[in-house]
């Protein structure tokens, strides 16, 4: 007897090319925010020139975050055809956000964030992988 084939399960290249498109939606966007407000900072805008630089970075990072969410819940609604599927894709992500508005307005050190940050991405890339590759169906 023959053996059957294994379809490739194409769910977790699908899962990183909508990670990656969000990824790089939201730093244009941070990129944009930030090139925007020092714009605004040059052009001599009082209120502007009180702000320090890390709460201006840390602004533009957290605008590029709220962007990257919303890019990922639109990509996986628009892929999966289920606000459901766009819901548990985009939410993990949601801390990050709360923790650049709490360094925007608190000064924590950038080695924190940074590393807080990273352990957390770690995480929830598991959590998004782990999750394309339980819900797509096994063929024997």
């Amino acid at each position: 007897m023959k053996k059957r084939r294994e379809q490739p399960n194409r769910e977790f290249e699908q899962t990183l090319f909508t990670l990656l498109i969000a990824f790089l939606g939201g730093g244009g966007v941070s990129i944009y925010f930030g090139s925007a407000f020092s714009d605004l900072q040059s052009i001599g805008d009082q209120n502007t020139r009180k702000l320090p630089g890390w709460q201006v970075n840390m602004g533009s990072i957290c605008i590029g975050l709220m962007a990257f969410i919303v890019i990922l819940f639109c990509m996986e609604v628009l892929r999966k055809r289920s606000k459901v599927a766009g819901w548990r894709s985009s939410w993990p992500w949601m801390p990050l956000v709360g923790l650049t508005v709490l360094a925007t307005f608190v000064h924590i050190p950038v080695y924190f964030v940074i590393l807080a940050g990273a352990i957390y991405i770690t995480w929830a890339c598991h959590r998004m992988f782990g999750e394309s590759s339980r819900s797509a169906p096994r063929s024997k």
